[in-house]
């Protein structure tokens, strides 16, 4: 019974040393911290006393059960969830997500992504109601979307592309957390890695490559030794996919649904094998694909997705990367490689030609080795020539099929022996420059190594740099954007111009209509990488470099 006079919130003093709050009566901040309240309005003597007026509130309903209390937290998490997952909803008011789209793949290839174009923007018109394995992954959408702003530079970029990066990484945690759409995860991963790459994070992009790189090599990803695709139950080539089917080696991806399925799964390998080495290159850290397991590599290199579409697909001729170095290896007929092989192999190579110019210049390699690797790349560069011949010959464009629009020449090797890989007259096919200039910037670093001590090997750098700036005169003639072409590009022409102009120095003084010459090409390469840089900001040290050396 209260006292008269007492708040009829309290219990009778007799009945306590102190008044007491009933259950029920105290603040709400009060509650959450286990505090005595006396209930105060508008706000209670502890809240006044710790500084937390404002957040002092009362329930004047009915006091809610623990489940309820539950089912309104899990309410707030899934607004925040909803909050940071990409939707249109939320989609920046000046952008259109079909345009972003378009733009990106007009220019994907920067990003060496091969996929079914018609099948994925069918795919844009499944429901979104319930997770559907068919439909693009909000992961992908928005690296897409990161990479069309970065590419395009719309206003207010910045702000557009830290969106997207964010909404990306957050749907990137939340594919991992569902184990959905893992293969889009990491063409996610990778494109995020081109992007991070292109704007000079270069730490951040090789701390992501490595992670996408060891997680698609646990998927199995690097042990797809075959092309053809086979419905469950039909005879399997031996592999360490799930159910028996080349596709991830302890079950972590489901199976291919189809022969496009596993081609963009081939593809998808490949390009987290480009990007990967384009960004060891620019940190000079090691790949997070490495000599082990290079080794243990049997991915077949990729065909065009046109084959996988048109069921063209076999296991004869199709061979892998560790076939490239084995002087053992059987050396299959000439075939007309994809775009995507033409340029993998060549990005390997050169790679592996920076890596030996690199060890040699830190005193790290022994000659034995040195013959061994050196001698391993010539054997290289001798089986990569039958295979660009026959591309070039056939004008193969980006997905392999023919092409009358961007022109062919035949590609002849020199009868000087010099092993260097020339394309005849421009115009070569537009998707066949990168593969043709990675291959005499190789051929430049690799012979650069010797070329002190020899004359034979100081003229073959200045060949390829001469027919590497060729190449460019050529996408000159065919009035390609040089912006639109791919990272690669700034290492092999900052190594062109780089003997250009120590030769044009050179010759200066005994043949200075011959130098005139070079500073013409010289001119052209400075040009092509200033270009380059406008959509690699990463690249725009090296532009500096080169003024460097010709003194401006």
């Amino acid at each position: 019974m209260s006292s008269a006079g007492s708040s009829p919130r309290f219990a009778d003093a007799s009945q306590s040393p102190a008044n007491v709050l009933q259950r029920g009566f105290a603040c709400l901040s009060c509650r959450r911290r286990k505090l005595r309240c006396d209930a105060a309005r508008p706000s209670c003597q502890q809240c006044i006393r710790t500084n937390r007026a404002g957040e002092c509130a009362y329930d004047d309903g009915r006091t809610l059960t623990r489940t309820q209390m539950l089912q309104a937290r899990i309410d707030e998490l899934e607004d925040e969830v909803r909050r940071y997952r990409p939707t249109l909803d939320d989609f920046p008011a000046s952008l259109n997500p079909h345009s972003l789209l378009d733009v990106f793949f007009e220019r994907r290839h920067q990003a060496h992504l091969e996929v079914h174009s018609q099948r994925f923007f069918l795919s844009l018109t499944l429901t979104t109601t319930e997770r559907n394995s068919r439909r693009p992954h909000p992961c992908l959408l928005n690296a897409m979307y990161l990479l069309a702003c970065h590419f395009t530079k719309p206003h207010d970029s910045a702000r557009h592309e830290a969106f997207f990066l964010t909404k990306a990484r957050a749907a990137l945690t939340d594919a991992l957390e569902h184990s959905d759409r893992l293969i889009q995860f990491i063409q996610a991963s990778s494109l995020i890695c081109v992007y991070l790459l292109a704007n000079g994070r270069t730490l951040e992009s090789y701390y992501l490559v490595c992670a996408t790189a060891r997680f698609a090599i646990g998927c199995g990803l690097h042990e797809i030794a075959s092309p053809v695709w086979r419905e469950a139950g039909a005879a399997q080539v031996p592999s360490t996919f799930g159910d028996g089917q080349a596709t991830g080696g302890n079950g972590v991806l489901a199976a291919p649904f189809d022969s496009i399925d596993l081609g963009e799964r081939i593809m998808t390998f490949w390009q987290l094998w480009i990007i990967d080495r384009s960004i060891s290159m620019a940190t000079s850290l090691p790949p997070a694909i490495g000599a082990d397991y290079l080794a243990q590599t049997t991915t077949c290199w990729p065909p065009a997705l046109s084959e996988f579409e048109m069921g063209t697909v076999s296991d004869l001729n199709y061979s892998t990367i560790t076939q490239l170095y084995d002087p053992n290896a059987s050396v299959l007929p000439p075939r007309t490689d994809s775009i995507m092989t033409l340029n993998t192999k060549a990005t390997e190579i050169f790679y592996q030609a920076h890596e030996l110019s690199s060890l040699v210049t830190r005193n790290a390699i022994d000659t034995n080795t040195f013959s061994a690797r050196f001698q391993s790349l010539v054997l290289a560069l001798s089986r990569f020539h039958p295979s660009v011949a026959s591309s070039q010959e056939q004008g193969v464009t980006r997905n392999g099929q023919s092409s009358s629009s961007s022109g062919s020449s035949s590609t002849s090797r020199s009868n000087s022996g010099d092993g260097i890989v020339r394309p005849s007259t421009p115009p070569i096919p537009p998707r066949l420059i990168l593969s043709h200039t990675l291959i005499y910037a190789t051929n430049i670093v690799l012979y650069s190594i010797l070329a002190q001590g020899s004359e034979d090997a100081y003229k073959r750098c200045v060949v390829a740099a001469r027919k590497a700036a060729r190449v460019i005169h050529a996408a000159n003639v065919l009035q390609l954007d040089l912006s639109q072409l791919e990272y690669l590009f700034g290492p092999c022409w900052t190594c062109v111009a780089e003997t250009l102009i120590r030769h044009s120095a050179h010759i200066a003084a005994a043949d200075p209509q011959a130098a005139a010459i070079f500073e013409n090409d010289i001119e052209v390469v400075a040009d092509a990488l200033e270009r380059l840089s406008e959509a690699f900001p990463v690249l725009q040290h090296k532009v500096a470099y080169i003024r460097q050396l010709r003194g401006q």
